[in-house]
């Protein structure tokens, strides 16, 4: 899926107050949800993002919903276009998980696309499983999409399926009914959330109804008129025990340098068995100003509900001073927001949250937390650029966390270019009778060369931890596109190389081949190895086929 003259350096700093579930993110480029599921195994995600991230690889990101890319670890999108305020290295990331967009309007002429992946553990002969993506260009501006996936162990689902119309020159912009993403404003009450009920484990009636997705189910529409924009979504979701129903309209102008913004709706969630229910009615004040050198957008979302009122807050913008670009966020959300539905900005700093009127337990990243996000981009000549940020979040003071870097790049002509970087990071958790704290730190040097036909990638990093000895990072990448027919690429990660060996290596060797037509076979050869006598490695085989229709 989708960081990125001459003596300035640029400082990257995070600073949650409470356990942040992820680690840095920086040197990942992650090609599939493979790779999103190794990091997950390595502890630099939860459990929760890589369902979102896993998810968003499956899917892709087109132009509206560039908003996903805030669930990936470090590459925090804002309002208008991430051009200046990054590295290559995040140019690379959003690239890899926007590209479905291109392929998408390369197949709308001839009909749509078939993809089939099937997935074997070569030491688990019972561990395999499918999936299988079905994309149909039924008439103009009107497509289909279909997703299944299923595991031999009895895990069978749909995925996705829904249908969507778009036209620019048309009033109705936009109508998707199905499975769908959406952000009304800055997200404090309706964008995505990621997962939040269980889902039907079978391809049966419930799964088709309510597919294993983690955005909204039902329908969404967006229209406009002289200078006014109308969104309108409802959605409804539900697993064997609890039911949400949503539903919310925006009407936002969009000229002028002042952009005022309302948003209604609601949430409503229902414990099945006994029919108790939790109903939350919402409203938001969204407010956008734009100027020469920049913008600045303002939204205030309020819950209410049978336990108070509860208050969301968001602000972003940017502002550019000659060759040095700003850009900023700040959040806070009070401790009983309720976060059903909402994708807003925030740091990724979990904890345990309770409704008592449904008796529902789930995990939200923003419930009590307050947090800010600076973002810098300075060009200090044609060739150097220094890019950092600034990020703080936290839930309460009884844990804190700080991470502080920074980052030179320079340009070697229009194909490669070099980076050097230095993270470190402290943590502080406070127990109920102890105090632990954990620093962290990493000098990075990176290399990369790009000429279309040939892509090589590669860091060297050394990593030190006061909880265990310092280690070394070794990564390459090489990718080979053998135009027309296809391409082949090579993925090697020594993540922990140390004085007691090789304590992990993720590896993979995969290619596409054009056969007949409109027809590709792939391929995927992956091998994990981990330094652990009851757990030495897992090697995994994918072979599939892609059909243009």
């Amino acid at each position: 899926m989708r960081f990125p003259g001459g003596i300035l350096s640029i400082l990257l700093l995070v600073l949650p107050l409470r356990p942040i579930s992820a680690q840095d993110l920086s040197t990942y480029v992650c090609p599939s949800e493979d790779e999103w599921l190794e990091a997950m195994n390595l502890g630099e995600i939860s459990y929760t993002q890589y369902l979102c991230l896993s998810e968003i690889a499956r899917n892709g990101i087109d132009s509206n919903s560039l908003y996903l890319l805030d669930e990936i670890p470090n590459l925090a999108y804002f309002l208008d276009t991430l051009a200046t305020a990054r590295t290559p290295l995040e140019q690379e990331q959003q690239e890899q998980v926007t590209a479905s967009e291109v392929k998408s309007r390369a197949v709308r002429s001839i009909g749509g696309r078939f993809d089939y992946r099937y997935i074997q553990r070569i030491q688990e002969e019972e561990k395999s499983s499918y999936r299988s993506n079905l994309r149909l260009d039924i008439a103009d501006n009107l497509t289909a999409f279909w997703k299944i996936n299923r595991e031999t162990s009895g895990r069978e689902r749909i995925v996705y399926r829904s249908i969507a119309y778009s036209n620019r020159k048309s009033p109705v912009r936009s109508f998707k009914v199905g499975n769908f993403t959406a952000r009304l404003g800055l997200g404090t009450l309706f964008g995505y959330r990621g997962k939040l009920l269980n889902r039907s484990d079978r391809i049966d009636g419930e799964s088709l109804a309510f597919p294993d997705y983690g955005g909204y189910n039902g329908v969404h529409v967006v229209a406009r008129a002289h200078a006014f924009e109308v969104q309108v979504l409802g959605s409804l979701t539900r697993d064997r025990q609890y039911r949400l129903a949503s539903g919310g309209v925006m009407i936002k102008r969009l000229s002028g340098a002042f952009r005022p913004g309302l948003i209604l709706g609601f949430n409503q969630m229902v414990e099945r068995g006994i029919g108790r229910r939790l109903d939350v009615p919402m409203f938001a004040l969204h407010g956008e100003y734009r100027y020469v050198d920049g913008f600045a957008v303002v939204e205030i979302g309020r819950q209410s509900g049978p336990d108070g009122r509860a208050l969301g807050a968001v602000v972003e913008g940017k502002h550019r001073l000659e060759n040095i670009e700003v850009r900023f966020a700040g959040w806070s959300y009070s401790r009983r927001f309720k976060d059903l539905t909402s994708g807003s900005k925030a740091g990724s700093v979990y904890g345990d949250c309770y409704l008592e009127d449904v008796e529902f337990e789930y995990s939200s990243k923003r419930a009590g937390q307050k947090g800010a996000l600076l973002k810098t981009s300075a060009e200090l000549s044609r060739e150097v650029r220094a890019v950092g940020s600034l990020l703080a979040a936290g839930r309460d003071r009884s844990n804190q966390s700080v991470q502080f870097s920074h980052a030179l790049v320079r340009s070697l002509g229009r194909r490669s270019s070099v980076q050097l970087d230095y993270l470190w990071r402290r943590r502080i958790k406070v127990g109920v009778s102890s105090v632990s704290r954990t620093d962290r730190g990493r000098w990075r040097l990176e290399g990369r060369f790009n000429s279309g036909d040939l892509y090589l990638r590669s860091y060297i990093g050394y990593n030190t931890d006061s909880e265990r000895r310092s280690y070394l990072s070794l990564f390459a990448t090489i990718k080979i596109n053998l135009r027309p027919a296809g391409f082949v690429q090579f993925w090697s990660n020594f993540h922990r190389f140390g004085a007691e060996g090789l304590e992990y290596w993720y590896l993979f060797i995969c290619g596409e081949q054009a056969m007949i037509d409109n027809v590709k076979a792939r391929f995927k050869l992956a091998h994990t190895y981990r330094n652990n006598p009851a757990n030495r490695g897992q090697t995994t085989l994918s072979l599939g086929v892609v059909a243009d229709l």
